[in-house]
């Protein structure tokens, strides 16, 4: 009886012990879960009571850098690494949370630890003391080179073979210097173009030598991508770099505003040199060539967004399309209506000296006796955004008034005028003023779409009359004798030079427009006097 029970006894403690036996084979120890156990419990492994688990004693080493004990037939991103796991051979300890660092072909490792290429945070799993430690990157860096994803955009060029990661992770080279068209080299080695420091990568004796720039900057030019600004215009095959790093000559800007070119002074230049204007060496000069024919004349040569009284005339400037000659000194020519021009041509008013610029000969050319007309550009007109020619001499001249404010000198009427402008094209959505003139009683006219430019001002007869309009409104009195002066002696201009014919016939607004008043009831009882007024429909 004793035989057989110790028999039984035999035979049930293995039994006991299997159950233990999926716990030990995962490098676990089955105790109760009430005991300490630094690799964490798992459940299902070992048999007893519930309170038996299984403890992973022998996975703590990888655990404790932020790895996974698993078969080694498994997929781990983060790579395997021996000897930090329990249980059977093939099972290792899979670094999951260094996948970050190891995509970079870093290494995670205790920072305590030398790494020449560097350590980056926030790549690695474990304690806060592993680092990733990009090693593998040390030969781009140590050339003054970037490693990165060769997608990325790199105008220094990329180079294979010296960064670690994936195939297309490739080394960015001195990029900054690259990108302005110079060379990263030595400082102890020449370079004509001279050395810029901070821009390259390596020893503090590497820096960008810009020797390809050199053709620029001696000229007083300036490297540098052509969709940046320029106001001394680029030039092409001077600078190194891209196609588009192009030659900016800023420093010849002063110059080139005024119509100049910059060139060696021992060049001829029938204009003139003028000095402090140019860059580059002390005998580069600012040539004012382009500028004679206005200097010529007597006039200078600005932007036209500048006033200009005498008016403005185009090509006869260097520079820009908006650089123009301003014939200042022949503005008294201009204030009474004439053109100033050589007096060896013709004139029908006659000519008056002292009155214009420029040589002894030029003088004032009086087209129109007894009236001042101002022009556009004296009283500030804005460009049409459209024109169309007329054909003269017309028959038909038809009087308005403006309804608006009157003036009595050129400053007020230059006002009216640049309103009367502005309400026709911004509020009416007309693509200027709209009268041919206009007239204040200051005894001036002033220049609206003028002699030959079909207007909008009487419908149905805009291309087959002109018309001159009153500034102010005239319901209940006249304008005054200066007003209507200029109106008569405008009608007789435009005869004596060929746009009015001699035998035309002068309408009020209202005669051919029946829903208006204009011009006014008391103007319109004043030119029913005038010796061409016409009762016949045109």
């Amino acid at each position: 009886m004793m035989w057989k029970a110790i028999i039984c006894h035999a035979f049930l403690v293995p039994l006991a012990l299997g159950n233990d036996a999926p716990c030990e084979s995962i490098g676990g120890t089955c105790q109760q879960d009430t005991l300490p156990c630094p690799g964490g419990y798992q459940s299902g492994l070992c048999g007893g009571g519930v309170n038996r688990r299984c403890c992973k004693q022998n996975d703590e080493p990888c655990v404790n850098i932020g790895g996974i004990c698993q078969q080694d037939t498994l997929s781990c991103p983060g790579g395997y690494q021996s000897g930090l796991c329990g249980g059977a051979a093939n099972r290792r300890c899979c670094k999951e949370k260094d996948v970050r660092c190891v995509n970079i072909e870093g290494t995670c490792q205790d920072d305590s630890k030398p790494c020449c290429g560097g350590y980056e945070t926030n790549l690695c799993g474990g304690g806060r003391n592993r680092r990733c430690c990009k090693e593998t990157d040390e030969p781009c860096v140590s050339f003054g080179g970037t490693c990165q994803q060769d997608s990325l955009f790199c105008s220094g060029g990329y180079q294979s073979g010296l960064c670690g990661g994936a195939a297309n992770r490739r080394c960015c080279k001195d990029t900054p210097c690259v990108s302005i068209g110079g060379t990263c080299q030595d400082d102890s080695l020449s370079c004509c173009g001279g050395y810029q420091s901070l821009l390259c990568g390596g020893g503090v004796n590497r820096r960008c030598c810009k020797e390809k720039d050199e053709p620029c900057v001696s000229i007083g030019g300036t490297c540098h991508e052509d969709t940046l600004s320029c106001s001394g215009g680029y030039q092409s095959g001077l600078c190194g770099g891209g196609v588009n790093r192009r030659c900016c000559k800023e420093r010849d800007t002063p110059c080139v505003n005024i119509g100049g070119t910059c060139q060696d002074d021992s060049q001829p230049c029938c204009g003139g040199y003028q000095s402090l204007l140019c860059g580059g060496g002390v005998n580069r000069r600012c040539c004012k060539e382009k500028d004679a024919p206005c200097e010529r004349i007597g006039g200078t040569c600005q932007q036209d967004s500048l006033p200009c009284f005498g008016g403005y005339q185009s090509g006869l400037c260097g520079g820009g399309v908006n650089r123009k000659c301003c014939k200042e000194e022949d503005a008294p020519c201009v204030s009474i209506g004439g053109t100033c021009q050589e007096d060896s041509l013709s004139c029908s008013g006659g000519y008056e000296s002292g009155l214009c610029g420029g040589g002894v000969n030029r003088k004032c050319c009086k087209l129109c006796s007894g009236v001042k007309i101002y022009s556009r550009t004296s009283w500030g007109a804005k460009a049409p955004k459209s024109s169309t020619i007329m054909s003269t001499p017309v028959s038909l001249f038809f009087v308005h008034h403006t309804v608006g404010s009157s003036c009595n000198d050129f400053t007020s009427c230059a006002t009216v005028m640049r309103s009367i402008q502005n309400y026709h094209m911004e509020i009416k959505g007309w693509s200027d003023i709209g009268y041919s003139f206009l007239v204040g009683e200051d005894g001036a006219v002033y220049e609206g779409r003028g002699w030959n430019k079909v207007g909008a001002h009487t419908q149905g007869y805009n291309s087959l009359g002109l018309a001159a309009s009153v500034m102010g409104n005239f319901m209940n009195s006249k304008p005054n004798a200066a007003a209507l002066n200029a109106m008569k002696n405008l009608i007789q201009c435009g005869i004596s030079r060929g746009y009015i014919t001699s035998t035309y016939k002068l309408y009020g607004h209202r005669d051919v427009v029946s829903t208006t008043t204009c011009p006014g009831d008391a103007l319109y009882q004043e030119i029913k006097t005038w010796p061409h007024y016409s009762t016949q429909t045109p």
